[in-house]
């Protein structure tokens, strides 16, 4: 399987540690990041639940990364979209795409949460 065409650019705002592994925060508690880009392709995902009470609709980004990309569950992504609105949000998930035997990865495959506002 090849790997998906890399287009987009992407910032991953990665927290920075001390030699304990603590992560090092401010002096207003959040944690200091170290900023590095990659390429990237992403895109909007939909899914709609229906049952007999009601529709939801989930809204997320996929965003394919290459193999070599280090990446972890409390990495922050930031990227400008299509139309030059900046999107930052938490690594919600990540899944690895993998050839059969299960020896090379191809992609790694993050989730971002975006679900709209419920009125």
């Amino acid at each position: 399987m090849p790997k998906p065409p890399m287009n987009d650019t992407i910032t991953l705002l990665v927290p920075t540690v001390d030699d304990e592994g603590q992560t090092i925060k401010d002096k207003h508690g959040r944690p200091i990041t170290e900023r590095k880009s990659t390429d990237a392709r992403v895109q909007y995902t939909a899914k709609v639940t229906r049952n007999n009470e009601a529709t939801a609709n989930d809204s997320f980004l996929v965003i394919d990364l290459p193999p070599e990309t280090e990446i972890e569950d409390d990495y922050t992504i930031e990227w400008t979209n299509r139309f030059g609105k900046v999107i930052k949000g938490p690594v919600e998930g990540i899944e690895e795409v993998l050839n059969y035997g299960g020896t090379i990865v191809y992609f790694r495959k993050v989730y971002m949460n975006k679900t709209p506002a419920q009125n």
